[in-house]
């Protein structure tokens, strides 16, 4: 996090400090010291490194990414060590880092690389917490493990539209609030249309549905808030009462987290819509170690492989021979089979 350029204590009362590029750790350096917050190099990969190195010690950092569009220096670390290692660990070890990162527009000459959306990204990753609020409360919450219930796991905090807007500005919460997991907020109430959406949008989609109160529409508005995990239930209930849905978010439609939202929405309205794919965790391709090969995968192996030195195919007793020593697991090995000498190579043409 960035306060003041790392100065020395004795001239830290004397340095002024930024807080980074939205004021947001102004005053924390000095009034916690430089051992807990301090300023990192400019690497994105060295900054979530050392977050998940600390919290595997026992510490809960909060890292900070400047703009999400400089996150894929440390999408290894993030994938590969941050959203695995307690599963990989069997639980022995966990990583309660948060990582706090500014997420797409509004931001005053953000242009290409300060502008961008991919929330569904780090969605698709089994073992990451992805939360995304609207208001300066709920990111309060985010940024302490403690408070948001990401008390074991890694958890992704996209907060951009949290600085610098008036109309996320709240009142700092009690001490014992806390951000419930997978519980959307019911911004505002509706019967003739359903709005979910997230993030900067949430005001968005306020504007918009006083708008349409003036044509005589009572829009609902749904705040997810969190990503991973969602209220799908939420979702469910107010799309049976309204019978019509709008997902508005800011990513782009393809592979968008909206599909997640609008394919469960559809069904809830009767649409039938089913999907087909893996399981939202970790997945082990073993083969189970009961199985055993079949007599047609045996003649397969003599066929593609056997047949070129020359040698015969088993025959049904030694086949049934062999199967039997690897249902019963014995020590002695299985009869080797017989074959025939090769024939001599042919001499090659000149």
């Amino acid at each position: 996090m960035k306060d003041v350029a790392d100065a020395a204590e004795d001239v830290m009362d004397e340095v002024e400090g930024k807080g980074g590029v939205f004021g947001t750790t102004h005053g924390l350096q000095k009034t916690f010291g430089i051992s807990r917050c301090y300023n990192t190099p400019l690497a994105e990969a060295n900054i979530v490194g050392r977050g998940i190195g600390q919290a595997m010690r026992g510490l809960r950092p909060c890292a900070e990414v400047q703009f999400f569009d400089y996150i894929w220096p440390a999408m290894h670390q993030i994938r590969a060590e941050a959203a695995t290692t307690r599963w990989r660990s069997q639980g022995q070890f966990t990583v309660p880092l948060v990582i706090r990162v500014a997420i797409g527009g509004y931001v005053r000459g953000g242009s290409l690389w300060h502008s961008q959306c991919g929330e569904s990204i780090f969605a698709h990753i089994p073992g990451l917490i992805v939360i995304f609020p609207s208001r300066a409360r709920d990111a309060v919450a985010d940024s302490s493990g403690r408070r948001s219930g990401a008390r074991t796991r890694s958890s992704f905090s996209s907060t951009s539209t949290c600085c610098g807007q008036k109309y996320a500005m709240d009142p700092f919460p009690a001490a014992d609030y806390v951000l419930p997991l997978g519980k959307a907020a019911k911004v505002r109430e509706g019967n003739h249309l359903s709005i979910v959406t997230w993030g900067a949008t949430v005001q968005k989609s306020l504007d918009a549905a006083k708008r349409l109160e003036m044509d005589g529409l009572s829009t609902e508005v749904i705040d997810l808030r969190t990503i991973i995990p969602w209220d799908r239930e939420a979702v469910a209930t107010t799309v049976a009462r309204t019978s019509k849905l709008l997902v508005v978010h800011e990513d782009v439609l393809t592979c968008g987290f909206g599909a997640e939202v609008a394919a469960v929405g559809g069904r809830a309205l009767f649409l039938r819509p089913r999907r087909a794919g893996g399981q939202s965790r970790r997945h082990r391709h073993l083969r189970p170690l009961t199985s055993r090969p079949s007599s047609r995968r045996s003649c397969h192996r003599w066929t593609t492989s056997n047949r070129l030195r020359g040698s015969s195919p088993p025959s049904d007793e030694l086949r049934k021979r062999g199967s039997t020593w690897l249902q019963t697991g014995a020590a002695t090995p299985a009869p080797a089979l017989r074959r025939r000498p090769c024939a001599p190579p042919r001499s090659a043409p000149l």
